[in-house]
């Protein structure tokens, strides 16, 4: 209201209709050093702004602004999934430079996902009323919604709205009141997303239809660190713990969101505890083989396909359809050990079906492209492989796989037959 009460100030002194509570206003003490017409100004912006928030105080709040506020009027705020769910929360607060929630528009932001719950439902984090809802993103364009992908605003009231973007599903419409815990639709990876994961963030101001604007902390935020305690309380979201150097290595937290219930602090009842801890040992298993994973990805060209083994038969022995596994299965596996008529089927798979296992990452499009690209070069099907090479290019995530599939593109092109 700062801007809207500056302009009635304004107003107010250039019309010279000086109202005479604003006269008088101007000369105490400490208004009077200003020169007069300042004087003026700053007492009737103070005097609008006192009047503006008396207005606000006054006014009757809809059915859909009713949800727990502070004093101050910020929305009190829960985790955005069924009660009982756990999340990692694999990207925070206030991330460094380089990385996505840098950026103003996503520097509170909280990225929260769990690969061992598929449908993920997302649920509303107060009541609201759902505005803004896009859910027409290509899963193959990272650009639709401005990157967001399928997306969706809930708006608290008082000018506060909570974002909730990379949606596979979207169950609600434009101008639908849901309650707090209310079905929003389901975690997916539309739009610039790595993997399966909800971008959530709170916005203060003009919500707009497509991204938002700067993001605010979370004052309250319901929650627990399941490791931790089995209490549950009001934190700031700048207190929740990401993963600063790997995204499988932030804290998973616990969400009480029950529909048409109050926000609950203290202890969870039993069998709320007992829910608690029973996803928290699977997401832990679940984020301790992804971890393993990223070693393989260091460490495959320099060992032996006997050590990848090692590493990845448990993993597919718990999650035989796991994406990533299987990725390295072919590429650390079979692919050294000339099971190449294996491994082409492994890619191909993950390229056809891959994407709904809850274990998908979106750089698996591009390296499966690269793979196969490479693997039709050496059997001499040069049109082939520049065909997956290209599309490998176009739908690259990072710089390494579009640097393969360049340098690949450049060697056809160099070919003395054209490639």
């Amino acid at each position: 209201m700062v801007g809207l009460d500056n302009h009635v100030g304004f107003l107010i002194v250039r019309s010279g209709k000086v109202i005479p509570h604003a006269r008088r206003y101007a000369r105490l003490p400490l208004i009077k050093r200003f020169h007069r017409r300042d004087a003026l100004l700053l007492a009737a912006t103070t005097l609008a702004g006192l009047a503006a928030a008396s207005c606000r105080t006054r006014r009757q709040r809809a059915p859909w602004e009713s949800g727990p506020r502070l004093p101050n009027g910020h929305p009190i705020l829960r985790v955005p999934f069924p009660a009982g769910a756990v999340v990692l929360c694999q990207q925070g607060n206030l991330s460094p430079p380089g990385r996505t929630h840098f950026k103003e528009n996503n520097r509170y932001a909280l990225d929260l996902s769990n690969t061992t719950s598929s449908p993920l439902i997302v649920v509303s984090a107060a009541p609201g009323r759902a505005i803004s809802v896009y859910s027409d993103a290509d899963p193959a364009d990272k650009d639709a919604g401005l990157g967001y992908g399928n997306q969706l605003k809930i708006e608290h009231g008082d000018g506060y709205f909570t974002m909730y973007a990379h949606l596979d599903k979207v169950s609600v419409r434009d101008g639908d009141v849901v309650e707090s815990g209310a079905p929003l639709g389901t975690v997916g990876f539309t739009g610039a997303a790595g993997n399966r994961h909800l971008h959530f963030s709170l916005h203060q101001g003009p919500p707009g239809k497509l991204g938002v604007h700067e993001s605010s902390a979370m004052d309250a935020l319901v929650t627990v660190d399941v490791a931790e305690s089995a209490e549950f309380r009001a934190m700031s979201s700048t207190d929740l713990r990401d993963g600063r150097t790997a995204l499988w290595d932030g804290v998973i937290y616990g969400s009480e969101n029950t529909p048409s219930s109050k926000p609950l602090f203290g202890a969870a009842p039993a069998e709320l505890a007992a829910e608690l801890a029973s996803g928290r040992v699977a997401l832990e298993k679940a984020l301790a083989d992804r971890r393993a994973l990223d070693t393989v990805s260091r460490e495959w060209s320099r060992r032996d396909s006997e050590w990848a083994l090692g590493v990845l038969t448990p993993i597919l022995a718990r999650v035989p359809r796991h994406a990533v596994a299987r990725y390295w299965l072919a590429t650390a596996i079979l692919r050294p050990q000339q099971r190449v008529p294996e491994a082409e089927v492994v890619y191909a798979d993950l390229l056809t079906s891959g994407a709904i296992e809850p274990t998908w990452e979106t750089w698996l499009v591009a390296w499966c492209h690269n793979r196969i690209g490479t693997i039709a070069l050496e059997k001499g099907l040069l049109v082939e492989a520049r065909a997956h090479f290209a599309e490998a290019a176009r739908r690259a995530t990072a710089e390494p796989e579009r640097s393969f599939a360049e340098a690949a593109l450049g060697r056809l092109d160099a070919r003395p037959d054209g490639g």
